[in-house]
């Protein structure tokens, strides 16, 4: 208790009355207060003095939003902006665009080829904002785009949007966060940077695919990565350029291959 209040009890009323959400993901708001010292990552009142603190909270964050997946009013407590904001930024580029059309069409300019009505980016740029919490899947609104997230303290499991149904042909940029959780097959991407993560799964069932249909750049360094088989299901495309897979759990399973499945990379 303090000054009288048990913050427990007041954690389970709010999160029973004020939103309100199911038992399970109540429970879960009392595990993250007491992992973090906080509930709402994106206050910014969190430990992360410590190597261990920070993973223990951002695994209490990460099973939280995960427990609370049944009411995103609930869920959205513990992503990295408030579900509005994150379709406001998205649509940015869109409403830009708008914007430029009706300028132009209050000049009376109505040739399209004269006028620039483009979006000015085929990018949202979220990089290096220092937030805490889940990405919260409103930030893909628009799926013409590309999220640069990287250099932030993103926490639990990246959205479908930002990994699996990624933009075609584009960029995955979620290096150096606090992400985690076993990942589904990598979308049809050139370019993947979500190195310096805590990502899980076997490398052949989450980055094959990608690889077999045009992956060029993967780097992945220091995650949790682990193979069954060495890199031999990603061997002997003739388009990956570059491949950082180091400080992950290759081996020692697949360890005795690696050296000839990186030889099978002709544009390495």
């Amino acid at each position: 208790a303090h000054n009288g209040v048990d913050a427990r009890a007041c954690v389970e009323t709010v999160a029973a009355k004020a939103l309100p959400c199911s038992r399970e993901c109540g429970d879960a708001f009392v595990s993250v207060a007491s992992a973090c010292g906080g509930v709402v990552p994106r206050a910014g009142r969190w430990r992360h003095d410590g190597g261990h603190l920070a993973a223990a909270c951002s695994a209490a964050v990460a099973s939280a939003h995960a427990s609370c997946a049944s009411h995103r009013e609930c869920q959205g407590v513990f992503e990295a902006m408030p579900r509005k904001d994150a379709t406001f930024f998205a649509t940015r580029p869109a409403r830009v665009a708008a914007a430029r059309r009706a300028a132009a069409a209050r000049r009376g300019e109505f040739d399209a080829s004269k006028v620039d009505v483009t979006p000015p980016a085929d990018k949202l740029d979220w990089a290096e904002q220092h937030v805490w919490g889940v990405l919260p899947e409103e930030t893909c609104h628009d799926d013409r785009l590309e999220l640069d997230a990287r250099g932030n303290n993103l926490q639990g499991k990246p959205p479908s949007c930002a990994w699996e149904s990624a933009k075609a042909g584009g960029a995955v940029m979620l290096s150096r966060n606090r992400l985690s959780g076993v990942m589904n097959p990598l979308g049809d991407v050139h370019t993947v940077h979500a190195g310096f993560n805590k990502l899980s799964g076997d490398a052949g069932d989450v980055f094959g695919k990608a690889v077999a249909n045009g992956l060029a750049k993967l780097v992945v360094n220091d995650n949790n990565f682990t193979s069954r088989d060495g890199l031999a299901r990603l061997g002997g495309s003739k388009r990956l350029e570059i491949l950082d897979v180091s400080s992950n759990a290759l081996g020692p399973a697949g360890s005795a291959t690696l050296a000839n499945d990186l030889a099978s990379f002709p544009a390495l």
